[in-house]
């Protein structure tokens, strides 16, 4: 592989406290690029799992450099959670609710303050 390409793999392995994976193409004879360094969207760690089918984007040195764009669905299988912006807030939304982290903070706040208030009567 000479020319920047994306190309489609799958997680062999996944070190979190490095944010980096190594990712296995069934096409290639099950080749095994190195550790590659997985984007951050938002600047938030991306958790990969083994087997997660992930975009690769190589760059012209061939499979040992390049960027783990992160995952796609297959199938169907479409994660039931999910983060994005809206202007300046974080959106967090999953099964059960949706919110922001400006409002989860907010919550936080306010049992703290009536948990300081409780403190003071007893």
């Amino acid at each position: 592989m000479s020319d920047s390409s994306i190309r489609l793999g799958f997680v062999s392995s996944y070190n979190a406290a490095t944010g980096m994976a190594s990712i296995y193409y069934p096409d290639r004879n099950h080749q095994v690029t190195s550790e590659l360094p997985v984007y951050s969207p938002f600047g938030l760690l991306q958790k990969l799992n083994k087997d997660d089918p992930v975009y690769v984007l190589h760059l012209g040195s061939g499979t040992e450099t390049g960027v783990v764009l992160g995952g796609y669905s297959v199938d169907g299988d479409v994660p039931a959670a999910e983060i994005s912006t809206d202007g300046s807030n974080l959106i967090l939304k999953d099964s059960a609710n949706t919110t922001t982290l400006g409002n989860i903070l907010a919550r936080l706040a306010a049992i703290e303050s009536r948990l300081t208030v409780v403190e003071g009567k007893v």
